[in-house]
């Protein structure tokens, strides 16, 4: 679900149950690139209010650079 998330619009995997939130952010044009993506890694809730993501997000900022690092060599 994860392959070629970069520079998707957020909440349209069409094999995947979002929240609405999620959705709703997806068609106010929230796309994933390494600076929503970062955002989202350090607060989930905060960046999408009303998600079901069940994650604090994380704190180092290294951290987050490897997890967009891990992911963009799933997208093309």
């Amino acid at each position: 679900m994860l392959n070629d998330i970069i520079d998707r619009q957020a909440g349209t995997l069409a094999c995947f149950n979002y929240s609405s939130a999620m959705v709703e952010a997806g068609e106010g044009g929230l796309v994933w690139d390494e600076g929503s993506l970062s955002k989202y890694l350090a607060a989930p809730q905060a960046f999408v209010p009303g998600s079901r993501m069940n994650f604090g997000g994380l704190k180092k900022e290294g951290d987050i650079e490897d997890v967009i690092a891990d992911l963009a060599t799933f997208s093309e």
